[in-house]
């Protein structure tokens, strides 16, 4: 006799998440609006199905005020603004995003964040002109 067998192979939550960047920097402007989208963090995982969804969140160092200067939407890692930062211009945030893959419950891994006040010119330049490995390279000379 013969018999039809079928297996079926499932993945397991094996693999951490990896950023696409080690550093994302960002500016934001003395006039931005609460809640204006400032970068996206992105993490993957070589995962399937929900053990490579991510859930993001960030740690924040206290403000003087008591407030979070930033908040993350947690399924989709877009950092939004929190506060006005009038009167901030040359201050920098320097904060961790954390993505944790099975929508939050697996395996986390850690990325840096730091978010400039500048001037609506300077914007220009933060966003357009700095290339990617330029800022890995002169990570320290640039957070200071």
């Amino acid at each position: 006799n013969t018999a039809k067998v079928f297996i079926d192979v499932q993945d397991e939550n094996d693999h951490p998440p990896v950023f696409s960047r080690k550093l994302y920097i960002g500016g934001v402007t003395e006039d931005t609006k609460i809640f204006s989208s400032v970068l996206k963090t992105v993490a993957t995982d070589k995962d399937t199905g929900n053990f490579s969804a991510m859930a993001y969140r960030l740690i924040i160092p206290p403000t003087a005020e008591g407030q979070d200067s930033f908040v993350i939407e947690v399924y989709t890692g877009i950092i939004k603004s929190a506060i006005m930062f009038r009167n901030m211009r040359r201050s920098y945030f320097k904060f961790e995003v954390i993505a944790t893959d099975e929508y939050g419950k697996g395996f986390s891994s850690r990325g840096e964040v730091v978010v400039s006040v500048v001037n609506a010119l300077d914007m220009q330049v933060v966003v357009s002109t700095v290339p990617p490995h330029l800022v890995e390279e002169k990570k320290e000379e640039l957070i200071r």
